[in-house]
């Protein structure tokens, strides 16, 4: 009996062994690396912000990496997720985007541009970005905010949060923007700010420098606010 005990423990080791050599050498083809990334509509302008830290598990990869894609003087994208994937499919759209513009004569907005991603992330449907998107600017004078979900599905929204730190973001500006229907540009440069502190105090993906477009009829800006 001692004898059969014996090779059934030996048994059931190799069989760990070889589960956790078969582990080890599984595909993980997606790197998360957190970024937080946020857009509202306002009245005739529409701010973005993200945050500029990496993470790779546990560790901080950077502090200093823009998340904001400037595709045109009309239109911003950002990403949250994989920084290759957000890297790739960035590459992608601003090509297409001179393409377009060099046809056409005129250029990107942000109706145009949203449909634009929408091809890009359905086109690797079979393999998907990990490239959490959201997409914003002026469409024919008017501001626009569009949400993305991983395989092109598109909406308009007032506000919206993805990334690592959405569950934090989002109830904050559903809260907040109730409050002001006008949504004037010192509010909601200030609920960015406050839901991004927010966020920080409670998660550590989130980093300590939020970086922050903003866009109207007289063009676009850029700033950082220091969350800390």
């Amino acid at each position: 009996a001692l004898f059969l005990s014996t090779m059934r423990v030996r048994e059931m080791a190799a069989v760990a062994l070889v589960a956790s050599c078969e582990a080890s050498r599984r595909f993980e083809p997606y790197a998360y690396n957190g970024g937080s990334v946020a857009a509202l509509a306002g009245a005739d302008f529409v701010i973005v912000g993200a945050d500029r830290q990496v993470i790779e598990g546990s560790t901080i990869r950077s502090e200093r990496c823009s998340r904001l894609v400037e595709v045109s003087p009309l239109a911003v994208a950002a990403c949250g997720g994989s920084l290759a994937d957000a890297s790739g499919l960035s590459e992608v759209v601003l090509a297409e985007a001179r393409r377009y513009e060099w046809e056409n004569s005129r250029e990107l907005g942000a109706d145009s541009l949203a449909r634009l991603v929408s091809l890009a992330l359905y086109s690797k449907r079979g393999f998907p970005y990990l490239a959490q998107t959201v997409v914003a600017g002026l469409a024919r004078t008017r501001p626009v905010v569009y949400s993305f979900d991983s395989l092109g599905s598109f909406a308009p929204v007032d506000a919206v949060a993805t990334g690592a730190a959405q569950q934090l973001l989002q109830p904050v500006f559903d809260d907040l923007l109730g409050r002001d229907p006008l949504r004037h540009r010192d509010h909601l440069v200030d609920v960015l700010k406050r839901a991004f502190q927010a966020a920080r105090n409670r998660d550590v993906a989130v980093g300590a420098h939020l970086d922050v477009a903003l866009l109207d009829a007289a063009g676009l800006q850029r700033f950082v606010i220091h969350l800390d």
